[in-house]
């Protein structure tokens, strides 16, 4: 499964407009050729399907399989669209339900994140390309309750870790607390850099 960033983005069906896009379906074209299936999911709180669909994610929620939630469902109903996402896929018959993997660029990257530790045992890897671990080093009036890091200690699937260190929107300290709290939790993490 693959989540863009944004999340006020979305992915569409051929040749992308922007250039990281561009590359991302690229390279999807080679997994297909190699004979992967890949699932794009467009979660709530993305764009072209109605300003309901766009607010979906901003709705209040109170808990989820992960434990109390905060104010907005933001990194929690989006979560769950991509966690439906892989139940969907294990359905199909040319996939391997035991293989499902996640992966997501900035936004997308949280959401891998957050759907390792919000819902251990769903995907059998996940790959965080420059996503927050900690949502306070990003957004200081965020609640930590949106955190991948609150759950931490429950990621129990192989977590690859990638970020280069001038990205604009998502600091390096993200990549920092990931390897702190990974040490610490004795987590099954890698990172490149």
């Amino acid at each position: 499964i693959w989540i863009h960033g944004g999340p006020m983005r979305q992915m569409r069906l051929g040749w992308q407009p922007l250039h990281s896009y561009m590359l991302f379906y690229a390279f999807h074209q080679y997994l297909a050729e190699r004979g992967y299936a890949a699932l794009w999911v467009n979660y709530r709180g993305g764009i072209g399907y109605g300003r309901g669909w766009e607010r979906g994610a901003r709705a209040p929620v109170g808990m989820d399989a992960g434990g109390p939630v905060g104010r907005s469902g933001q990194g929690i109903v989006d979560c769950g669209d991509v966690v439906g996402g892989a139940a969907f896929l294990r359905e199909q018959p040319f996939v391997d339900p035991e293989r499902v993997g996640v992966w997501g660029l900035s936004w997308g990257g949280y959401l891998t994140l957050s759907a390792l530790t919000r819902h251990p045992g769903t995907f059998a890897v996940g790959v965080n390309l420059a996503g927050m671990w900690d949502m306070e080093l990003e957004r200081p009036r965020e609640t930590a309750a949106y955190s991948p890091k609150e759950l931490g200690h429950r990621l129990r699937d192989p977590l690859y870790n990638l970020q280069g260190t001038a990205d604009r929107n998502v600091s390096f300290k993200q990549m920092d607390a990931i390897v702190r709290d990974g040490v610490r939790h004795h987590l099954p993490f890698w990172t490149e850099y």
